[in-house]
């Protein structure tokens, strides 16, 4: 698959936002990307059901929904899902991960384990065939603005080469830190779907145009 752009929305102005989201529109972006989370999860607390119901009312842009939740089960049904949206729960969330991706298919969104940078490939590869797409954390979850940890083009590498070697179909996406500069060599890895957050797009609205633009012709 051509790379994808996948764009946080915890990381855009919201001053302007309706705009901001008529232009993404217009670039074509791939997806919204969608940080859930719980406050015991991750220690942080972020977007929420009453920002997506708003957001599907005012695009149409698919959604990537990223559940940093305990409990993922439990709170998949309270969201507006779509066919065509990605939803995203994590290996770590405990044994009910496989009870996530199963549901997830379910409701008609493309079913995505994220795995975290201490989780290794190798304990995940016996739920790669209920998965549409792994998420590849190249930072620790929870805050924007980190730098990536050493190490994760390895993992991309790693299971790009295991889904080759099984003839398996799932994308990999590839969250946190995801810059001009290293995008090529993420993709050369292995990555089809990029989060786009500050260090790719910046923190002025005015430049998100160009920065979209220089992201799907490099």
């Amino acid at each position: 698959m051509s790379r994808q752009l996948s764009v946080s929305m915890m990381c855009i102005d919201f001053g302007n936002l309706s705009d901001v989201l008529d232009m993404f529109r217009e670039e074509h972006v791939d997806y919204l990307h969608i940080d859930i989370m719980d406050g015991h999860f991750v220690p942080n607390i972020m977007l929420g059901v009453s920002y997506v119901d708003w957001l599907r009312k005012v695009t149409d842009i698919p959604l990537d929904y990223h559940l940093m939740v305990e409990d993922p089960v439990s709170k998949l049904d309270w969201f507006p899902v779509r066919k065509g949206d990605i939803m995203t729960v994590h290996a770590e969330s405990g044994w009910n991960a496989l009870s996530a991706l199963i549901h997830i298919r379910k409701l008609g969104a493309k079913a995505v384990l994220a795995i975290s940078p201490q989780t290794p490939v190798s304990s995940v590869i016996h739920l790669l065939n209920y998965v549409d797409g792994v998420c590849i954390m190249l930072v620790i979850p929870g805050y924007s603005g980190q730098t990536m940890i050493l190490g994760m083009e390895d993992k991309i590498k790693e299971l790009a080469k295991y889904r080759d070697e099984k003839n398996m179909k799932y994308f990999i996406e590839v969250d946190g830190h995801v810059s001009e500069k290293n995008a090529r060599e993420l993709e050369d890895c292995g990555a089809d779907i990029f989060v786009a957050g500050t260090s790719l797009l910046g923190r002025a609205p005015k430049n998100y145009r160009d920065k979209i633009r220089a992201f799907y012709s490099t």
